[in-house]
């Protein structure tokens, strides 16, 4: 009797939602809420990299949980909007901008995104995001993919305007 080359019914229904969610929104979002809580004086470059080695450390650690897909991916997500959150409201205060920043033009401020620690280790996570999940398919991961493009073309506009203006 021969056997079938197609996958079982139960093998051919698994998705990658059942298998969890993926690492970069939780090591972004972590990665956010500790440089948020972090004293000013210690944000350094030696720092930032180990925060970085934290926060993937704890979203694989979270990642090998036997938690059910669902529960991961909404855990996930809300760390992903609280960090996004935190760090989008920690340059803003009660709307108070310096006013060195405010006088400063834009090619200037633009090329001091070069040199931010927090956003090179943002783009070392996007770089891998687009390196490690090419093959893969789906709406949600090609979401993460344009942010991760938006972020790799605004570094290199960033670098142009920091070398070049």
């Amino acid at each position: 009797m021969e056997k079938s080359q197609f996958p079982k019914r139960s093998k051919k229904h698994n998705s990658k939602w059942k298998e969890g969610p993926p690492i970069i929104a939780l090591s972004l979002g972590s990665m956010w809420i500790f440089f948020e809580f972090i004293p000013q004086q210690w944000k350094s470059s030696w720092v930032s990299a180990l925060i970085l080695i934290l926060s993937l450390y704890i979203s694989i650690k979270f990642n090998k949980l036997k938690l059910s897909p669902t529960l991961k991916w909404g855990i996930s997500l809300s760390v992903y909007g609280v960090g996004l959150i935190f760090s989008l409201l920690s340059h803003g205060g009660e709307n108070q901008v310096d006013d060195k920043i405010m006088e400063m033009p834009f090619p200037e401020l633009y090329s001091n995104l070069a040199i931010a620690p927090l956003y090179i280790i943002q783009l070392i996570l996007c770089i891998g995001y687009l390196i490690f999940l090419r093959k893969e398919k789906g709406c949600f991961l090609l979401i993460g993919k344009i942010y991760s493009l938006f972020i790799v073309v605004n570094y290199i506009v960033a670098l142009y305007f920091r070398f070049f203006h």
